[in-house]
């Protein structure tokens, strides 16, 4: 073979070998580019599920976010509740135990205001009288909030409101308060001095026994708050400027320089059953609250821990177009029968021993002959004795028979005799009312004048 012929040979087998080679690297090429093509769009997958788990993951940090403040908010409103549900189950049994007693309460309260009354017709002096009339208010007062008691406990709400001067209401509410303020005080060895600035004022509709309670809450407290005596202050003031559309307003001030309590405790004055005091039921604020929403008003509170002093300010609408002319009081007549009066036999049955003895003294003193019984077997005893009673006045609550079975035996036994049941439960008046056996209603506390009434109803209807 010559030399040529193998360099000729030798480039051919170079060429065939260099396009294998080509062949090789291209496939190689394709081959790479075919795994680079799977690797990124692999890769691009994997960061499209990452993406999506990613945005996955913030949606649920996010709905966990919302649950958890949901789960915040709901045990929240659960504490609220829970809260509320106590106050309830508190106001209830305070219900409870206001109902069990008002019937006690009320018979207490008659017997003290009847003696009152008997004082009242047989004193000539002045400052007696007057010290007494004081007194009665009081009772009248008590009453009221005996009545009220019982409504909430009932779950009712009945108000009397009148056009009234509070000026005149915070006046009375010093004058009865005066044995805390300056007899109590002055034995204690402290002083305590009261200003007032009662300026000039238009009327407000409210209800005066529940503002002079109101008011004597925030006196009693004021008082309590200056162990070492200081000065209470009592301001009214009426502001007429107000913006079109907007009602005027009365402002009542009631200022201590005592003890003055902190952010924390003020946040809660308000609340039922709370009190700093060892003995306090902690419901004379809450009440006062209470009050003053009824009125339409509202309340405020400045105070300072330390020997700041506290003031309370209550705004309540103003009564415009009233005529401010003093009103004359009715005053029901307690005199004797006119002569030749028909005799009235009147019988008492009531097993409290107060409430007869008052019952009785008041009826005599009109000249009626009066007759007492302790209980339903005594009374049916004079009955069946042959005694006869154009009048009778019965307690509800008797404990062998009750009144309105009472009630019935009698006009079984005399169906002309006048039957008035005494009750210290003012939800039975509705149904004791439609008793047929029953001809007259009375509430217990009691006044004279509306002991006379059933008497002169008895009259009326011709009975006797």
């Amino acid at each position: 073979m010559s030399f040529f012929n193998f360099l000729s040979r030798f480039f051919c087998h170079r060429a065939r070998d260099s396009e294998r080679l080509e062949t090789i690297n291209e496939t190689n090429r394709e081959i790479i580019a075919t795994l680079n093509a799977r690797f990124f769009e692999e890769m691009k997958k994997k960061q499209e599920e990452l993406k999506s788990a990613y945005e996955e993951l913030q949606q649920s940090n996010i709905e966990l976010e919302n649950k958890t403040e949901e789960l915040e908010e709901t045990n929240k409103k659960l504490k609220e509740w829970q809260e509320r549900l106590l106050a309830m189950e508190r106001m209830r049994i305070l219900g409870e135990l206001s109902s069990g007693v008002a019937h006690d309460l009320n018979n207490i309260l008659t017997v003290v205001s009847g003696r009152v009354e008997l004082l009242l017709q047989d004193l000539k002096e002045p400052q007696k009288i007057d010290s007494l009339k004081i007194i009665q208010q009081a009772l009248d007062d008590g009453a009221k909030i005996v009545h009220r008691l019982f409504e909430l406990a009932k779950g009712k709400t009945h108000k009397d409101f009148s056009a009234l001067d509070l000026n005149t209401i915070i006046q009375q509410t010093l004058e009865m308060t005066s044995p805390k303020w300056k007899s109590e005080a002055k034995k204690k060895g402290i002083k305590i001095e009261t200003l007032t600035e009662l300026n000039k004022i238009p009327p407000i509709m409210g209800n005066a026994s529940e503002l002079r309670e109101l008011l004597t809450n925030l006196i009693l407290n004021a008082v309590e708050a200056m162990p070492e005596g200081g000065t209470l202050t009592i301001k009214t003031a009426y502001h007429w400027q107000v913006p079109p559309g907007e009602q005027s307003w009365v402002e009542v001030s009631v200022i201590d320089t005592g003890v003055g309590v902190s952010e924390e405790i003020r946040e809660k004055i308000f609340e039922p059953f709370f009190s700093t005091k060892e003995r306090g039921s902690g419901l004379g604020l809450n009440i006062v609250q209470g009050i003053i929403a009824e009125h339409k008003g509202k309340i405020f509170c400045e105070s300072e821990e330390g020997d700041k002093g506290t003031k309370f300010t209550i705004k309540l609408p103003a009564l415009s177009g009233i005529s401010e002319s003093k009103k004359e009081e009715l005053v029901q007549s307690t005199e004797a029968p006119a002569e030749g009066e028909k005799e009235i036999r009147i019988l008492v049955i009531d097993d409290d021993l107060g409430i007869r003895e008052i019952l009785f003294e008041i009826l005599s003193k009109r000249g009626w002959k009066v007759q007492v019984a302790d209980s339903s077997r005594q009374a049916l005893d004079l009955l069946e004795k042959g005694e006869r009673f154009e009048v009778v006045f019965c307690d509800l609550s008797l404990p062998e028979i009750s009144g309105t079975d009472l009630a019935r035996k009698i006009k079984t036994v005399d169906p002309r005799c006048f039957v008035s049941l005494l009750t210290g439960w003012s939800s039975d008046l509705n149904e004791l009312s439609e008793t047929p056996a029953i001809d007259y209603v009375l509430t217990k506390p009691c006044r004279s004048h509306e002991v006379y009434e059933v008497v002169e109803q008895a009259q009326k209807s011709c009975v006797m």
